[in-house]
């Protein structure tokens, strides 16, 4: 059965590692690990001749930053730490227990591994490659494997933070590696999970839409967007646009998405128009 693990940590020594005060609020916490997963993101792919010493020291503090977020970022282990100086360790999930119906996410010291229902990885394939509009890598028992830029979802700049890399196993099992995974957890996974769930349990509505690019129903696709234009459906990677403005503009629910055929097609009427959505999941 998995527990979790307490040590013990100085006062206030997780704050001063992420550079904040001990009355830091939720959002400041989530600010100052993004700005170190910048930094570390920095130091892997600028550390001159890839010195062995100084990325080993680079990963070392990065996952002590990560552990301080971990525990921070979440109300309950904050208090806990707050009251006593202890950590509350991560969970871990027993390595022989079989794949279940449930979703378990395990925090390691370098990386996230998601436990996803049984069965389900052909779907979560699907899914990651309809979000970023490209093909995993076909490993066979090393996975399904991709490796993308990391966006900030609470602001508007198209810069990437940091880069993860996913691994989809059969075994139902899915590897969040790179410098933005406990990010990605929090954000993308959060997001792919809901749209999954949404389109497998409304699959006989989605069957109903056909995206009018490639022809296909719905629940192949984690959502589809209508153009306001021709009122014509599109998958999300049907639409051609890039990860981080497609994401964008599916937040603005004031928008209106104008497809590629109807800028062409009409481009006085359209001129100035910024695709944005109208989304059916």
């Amino acid at each position: 059965m998995a527990k979790e693990d307490r040590g013990s940590c100085s006062p206030g020594k997780l704050y001063g590692l992420l550079g904040i005060t001990t009355d830091a609020t939720e959002a400041e916490i989530t600010v100052a690990y993004k700005e170190a997963v910048k930094k570390y993101d920095k130091a892997l792919n600028t550390t001159k001749d890839k010195d062995k010493r100084l990325l080993t020291q680079a990963r070392q503090h990065f996952s002590e930053v990560s552990k301080a977020f971990y525990v921070l970022s979440n109300a309950d282990r904050r208090q806990h730490y707050d009251n006593s100086n202890v950590i509350v360790e991560p969970t871990k999930r027993d390595k022989k227990a079989k794949p279940t119906d449930d979703y378990f996410v395990q925090y390691n010291e370098n990386s996230v591994t998601i436990h996803i229902p049984a069965g389900s990885h052909e779907h979560w394939v699907d899914n990651i490659e309809s979000h970023y509009n490209t093909s995993t890598n076909n490993k066979g028992r090393h996975g399904n494997q991709l490796t993308v830029p990391f966006f900030d979802h609470d602001t508007t700049k198209a810069d990437p933070i940091g880069s993860v890399t996913l691994h989809v196993y059969q075994t139902s099992k899915i590897l969040v590696q790179g410098s933005a995974c406990f990010l990605w957890v929090l954000y993308t996974f959060e997001e792919l999970k809901s749209q999954l769930s949404k389109c497998l349990d409304d699959e006989v509505g989605c069957e109903d839409i056909m995206c009018h690019k490639c022809d296909r129903p719905g629940p192949e696709d984690s959502g589809v967007i209508q153009c306001n234009n021709c009122q014509e459906w599109f998958h999300y990677s049907c639409t051609g646009l890039h990860e981080f403005f497609l994401r964008q503009l599916i937040k603005d629910e004031e928008s209106e998405f104008t497809c590629a055929e109807c800028i062409i097609k009409y481009p006085c009427e359209n001129a100035g128009v910024h695709q944005g959505p109208e989304v059916h999941q």
